[in-house]
């Protein structure tokens, strides 16, 4: 595999979401630790982590877009992390 301008023009889209996601992840990382959060309070780090894996499989395999199953457990881990930082409204949005 060459990466020649070509190679990037055609997948820079998911350069960035890689990039992107990779910070995420080491954020999200650093968050756990200050807030002595554990993993299942705080998945957000372990979704982000799955979408860098993800843009790799793609990027190193453009025949298969590994994207979109990954995108799902990102949010469903964003949705547990709300949930779990939310003090008012439970996970339906009615007032605890």
């Amino acid at each position: 595999m060459k990466f020649d301008n070509n190679f990037i023009k055609k997948n820079m889209s998911i350069i960035l979401k890689l990039i992107g996601f990779a910070i995420l992840a080491v954020a999200g990382f650093i968050d756990i630790k200050e807030n002595n959060y554990s993993f299942i309070q705080d998945p957000f780090p372990i979704g982000a982590s799955i979408m860098v894996i993800a843009c790799a499989m793609t990027l190193l395999n453009p025949g298969s877009y590994y994207l979109y199953p990954a995108m799902f457990i990102f949010v469903l881990s964003k949705v547990i992390l709300l949930n779990t930082e939310s003090k008012l409204y439970d996970i339906m949005g009615n007032k605890k």
